[in-house]
């Protein structure tokens, strides 16, 4: 049996993913965002909102009783390495074999997205819906999170959210997991903010941050074909 873990990002397309799955005839809906392993190296005891979530060991004896592809859609990017083992250790058990799915955004254009759905507007400094896209969104984990991926997966499934709303990638994590291709509605980008013409002072507010750069940089290096607006990028 295959687990679906989707990792990210946020304003990725996870929505969208979790939607088209959630339609599957061949996938169990667990449900989204489960949060069943924060994203640092503890393991939490939830509170009992459901019977899969009152510890971990009860989620992964639940996934195993189900007996279906199923998944988790939580945003796990900048998770430790450890997290990842835990996850893939705990489903091995009961040889649920687990196919990670990364879909990465332009740095920039994941942050205008943010920005959008806060409502958009002039972009000051130091507002605070400044100061937490800057923390949530800018703080780009590319290399931490596929660095842990890397190391613990065999082969982990990368996309680029710029170009990978196609059957054809669909076709593949589906192939992955061994159910049945079904159709996608590709044009139909569930969650997607009113994605406005994006002004300079945003590039510059939010463009040249270090860790934007270093972000691109390092994805650059590892990918092929990455569609991104690297000239952005000073």
């Amino acid at each position: 049996m295959k687990f679906l873990l989707n990792v990210g990002a946020e304003k990725s397309g996870t929505t969208w993913l979790y939607k088209y799955f959630k339609e599957h005839p061949d996938f169990y809906d667990m449900g989204k965002e489960l949060n069943i392993i924060q994203r640092d190296d503890l393991v939490p005891v939830l509170e009992d909102v459901g019977e899969y979530r009152k510890d971990i060991e009860s989620f992964f004896r639940a996934v195993s009783s189900i007996n279906q592809v199923t998944g988790d859609f939580t945003h796990y990017e900048g998770s430790s390495e450890n997290v990842f083992r835990l996850i893939k250790a705990g489903l091995l058990k009961y040889d649920i074999e687990v196919v990670p799915v990364y879909i990465m955004r332009d740095p920039i254009r994941r942050s205008w997205s943010a920005w959008n759905t806060l409502g958009g507007g002039k972009i000051p400094n130091r507002s605070l819906a400044s100061r937490f896209v800057m923390s949530n969104f800018i703080s780009c984990k590319y290399k931490e999170t596929i660095e842990a991926l890397d190391s613990v997966f065999a082969n982990p499934l990368y996309f680029f959210y710029e170009d990978f709303f196609t059957q054809a990638n669909i076709d593949k994590i589906c192939d992955e997991l061994k159910i049945s291709r079904h159709p996608a509605e590709c044009d139909n980008k569930t969650g997607a903010s009113s994605f406005k013409k994006m002004p300079n002072s945003f590039l510059k507010t939010f463009g040249k941050s270090p860790k934007n750069v270093a972000a691109v940089k390092y994805i650059v290096e590892r990918f092929e074909n990455v569609p991104w607006k690297l000239e952005d990028y000073p």
